[in-house]
């Protein structure tokens, strides 16, 4: 007896035609009208009941074919050469199927990715669940952010985080070398990939003198720039690049699977050099992202719990009939600027690529008037050593 797959793949090669079929259904019959003669009936009685009892011949010839093993493909294979057919017959109704099939499968796919980038695949940073986004949030601006006047006093004073960080944002650089190019540069604080968990897969990080106004110009450039502009030239560290007519110097290579918290697209991540002494001064100050890492064993719901002094006294510089408006936010980073982005009302297939706009193009357009007096919550209540910070004194006078 031949093994079932054998058989199944025979019946590829041997078929019965329509014909052998239904000279073999007939034969069924005959013998059934012989039989009825044998029994003593007339040739046309023995044929009407031989009819009743053998049935429709269209029916049984159906239930043939169907145990066929190969049925269901040689129907699928009639359904295709039937839509071939109707398709010739009506090309510019075909077209108008076709295109629209292919509109809407690249739709999906696309923003299937995007979706996925964005809510299910996790960050590629090392535990990410440790990883969450501080700031406040306002009306003013679509996600949490921080203020260069109070960035600072937030990073000294916080306890629930084993580091904390912070950016400013994309803006397009441009590579004036030989063959020039447009990049989109990210400006980072000293030790945001380590706060991250990423380590270059070629030279490192950047330090805390390259992070101070007027130091030399450094830059980690991403592995898609080091892949299409150097070939991964493994000699690539130290090489100089000349970004908006300033020689950086390469330090580091980002791993491929590198993404920016935000989910903005970055070239090359330098420096932001702010100065701290002007930022803690300023009023409000330059617009950050922070970022932090979860002490182990601290949620979420601890590190906003034990944020709110400091949270406190920053609202106390808001404006009085804006303070109902600003909250404190803690939140997996994950997913903190992402949801925005997908729950975001102007949300589309056009807008989802780049995903967000990029932060820095809101870094200037925040403004609050001068900020009121510090009260009893104020960070020097906090801690032990010092006092009140000088910029502090310089909100004594009332708005």
């Amino acid at each position: 007896m031949l093994p079932e797959w054998l058989t199944r793949i025979r019946f590829f090669f041997i078929r019965k035609q329509r014909a052998d079929l239904d000279e073999e259904l007939r034969f069924h019959l005959d013998q059934l009208v012989q039989q009825g003669i044998a029994a003593g009936s007339s040739p046309e009685e023995a044929r009407r009941r031989a009819a009743l009892e053998f049935g429709s011949v269209e029916a049984a010839r159906e239930q043939t074919v169907a145990q066929r093993p190969t049925h269901r493909l040689e129907s699928v294979f009639t359904d295709f050469r039937y839509a071939v057919r109707g398709c010739l017959r009506n090309p510019t109704f075909a077209l108008a199927v076709l295109l629209t099939f292919t509109l809407g499968i690249g739709a999906t796919t696309a923003v299937f990715s995007v979706v996925d980038r964005i809510l299910f695949r996790p960050l590629p940073y090392a535990q990410p669940e440790r990883l969450v986004s501080v700031g406040l949030t306002a009306p003013i601006i679509p996600t949490e952010f921080m203020l260069g006047g109070s960035y600072y006093d937030w990073r000294d004073h916080q306890q629930p985080f084993q580091s904390f960080t912070s950016e400013t944002g994309t803006d397009p650089c441009d590579l004036t070398e030989e063959n020039p190019a447009r990049l989109i540069c990210a400006h980072v604080e000293a030790n945001f990939l380590s706060t991250l968990g990423v380590a270059p897969i070629r030279g490192r990080n950047f330090t805390r003198d390259e992070d101070l106004p007027n130091s030399s110009k450094v830059a980690v450039i991403t592995d898609h720039l080091w892949r299409e502009r150097f070939n991964r030239d493994p000699s690539v560290l130290n090489k100089l690049l000349t970004l908006d007519g300033q020689p950086t110097r390469i330090v580091g290579v980002l791993p491929a699977s590198f993404e920016l918290p935000t989910l903005d697209t970055a070239d090359v991540l330098v420096p932001q050099a702010l100065d701290e002494a002007a930022q803690r001064k300023a009023e409000p100050g330059r617009v950050m992202y922070a970022f932090a890492r979860l002490k182990p064993g601290v949620s979420i719901e601890d590190a906003t719990k034990q944020l709110q002094p400091v949270f406190n006294y920053s609202l106390s510089l808001a404006p009085p009939q804006f303070r109902s408006e600003v909250h404190l936010l803690v939140r997996a980073s994950a997913t903190a600027r992402s949801m925005t982005c997908v729950l975001s009302p102007g949300f589309s297939l056009a807008s989802s690529l780049p995903c967000c706009s990029s932060p820095a193009q809101t870094s200037s357009a925040f403004s609050w008037p001068v900020p009121p007096p510090a009260n009893a919550n104020s960070p020097s209540a906090l801690r032990s050593e010092p006092a009140v910070p000088a910029w502090f004194s310089n909100h004594s006078s009332k708005p």
